[in-house]
């Protein structure tokens, strides 16, 4: 189940002739992975192209000879191959019948791995990075953070669904082997920062002016403690802290905002300012 199709080929290594040629499409993978019928006529002119001799193109390159092709019909690249390979003139009518001569190559043509649908969810309660999606040609996947395997994800139907504990925000990565097949990083499932437009400190107080999420809840905090709350936030947010609430000084604070589904943003730092001393800053 992780070939679309082979081609087994023979041919006479003196002249060059093709004896034989053999060509296999895997139906139960088309239906499996969901193969469009512009896919499957893809998967047949790259078998036919062994058929007719020509072997695959790089696994990068744009070309019906892809090693595993789904996606790309012929192209330019994979005529002039042709070409180039049927440029000679035979000098003879008829293959010789010696089959020490014979030799037979059989390439086969991998499924393309492939994620698709990948959904990302925190829950707060448990700390954790919820994800699923659908896998093509995939039966286990590796899930790493911050550069290192964290976990062996199984596929079952051609789906797959798990959650995560972590720290920090770093990206996550899911894989085949060393192929990266997707990344996943903290702007997928964390709440992005809150921008300090304006802070104005007076004599009964900080006046802020904050740039967030809409319907956010943001929280000012004071050495980790936790001194103001706004829920449903606006996108611009205007906010008191009165001088009481911060014991008359200013050092200390930082201000994160969370939106549901979201992992709460990571601090942002308040400047520390002195009364009558107005801090703008431009985005």
């Amino acid at each position: 189940m992780t070939l679309a199709g082979y081609n087994s080929v023979s041919y006479n290594k003196s002249t060059g002739e093709i004896t034989s040629s053999k060509v296999r499409i895997n139906r139960a993978v088309f239906e499996k992975y969901n193969y469009t019928k512009a896919e499957r006529t893809n998967v047949a002119e790259h078998e036919l192209g062994h058929a007719l001799g020509i072997g695959h193109n790089n696994t990068d390159s744009v070309s019906v000879m892809n090693p595993a092709n789904r996606y790309y019909t012929i192209q330019a690249c994979d005529i002039n191959g042709m070409k180039a390979r049927y440029a000679t003139t035979t000098t003879f009518d008829s293959v010789p019948n010696n089959p020490g001569e014979i030799i037979t190559v059989t390439e086969y043509l991998h499924v393309q791995p492939k994620i698709t649908n990948i959904t990302t969810n925190y829950s707060s309660q448990s700390h954790s990075l919820i994800l699923k999606g659908r896998a093509i040609g995939i039966e286990h996947l590796t899930l790493t953070y911050q550069g290192k395997k964290v976990r062996t994800v199984n596929v079952k139907s051609g789906q797959f669904k798990f959650a995560q504990q972590f720290k920090g925000y770093g990206d996550f990565k899911l894989m085949k082997g060393q192929q990266v097949l997707a990344t996943i990083p903290s702007q997928q499932y964390a709440t992005p920062k809150v921008k300090v437009t304006s802070a104005e400190r007076t004599t009964k107080g900080i006046y802020y002016t904050l740039i967030g999420s809409r319907d956010a809840t943001i929280n000012i905090a004071q050495n980790g403690q936790v001194i103001k709350t706004i829920k449903n936030a606006s996108a611009t947010t205007k906010v008191f802290i009165p001088n009481a609430k911060i014991k008359n000084s200013t050092r200390g604070l930082t201000v994160t905002q969370r939106v549901t589904n979201k992992k709460t943003s990571q601090a942002v730092q308040l400047p520390p300012l002195k009364v009558n001393i107005k801090q703008v800053t431009n985005f």
